[in-house]
């Protein structure tokens, strides 16, 4: 996947919200976030 700006991949942007997050709930809210971003990225790459 490609790196974001930051120098983080969305895999390691997801691994470390999820590791900051103590709350279930709230991590997996974070990572649905995450992944709806990496989903309009690849649908604005494909169109």
């Amino acid at each position: 996947m490609e790196q974001e700006d930051n120098g983080m991949s969305m895999e390691q942007e997801l691994i470390e919200l999820i590791r900051r997050s103590g709350d279930p709930e709230e991590a997996a809210m974070l990572a649905a976030e995450v992944i709806m971003e990496a989903l309009y990225h690849l649908k604005a790459v494909a169109v």
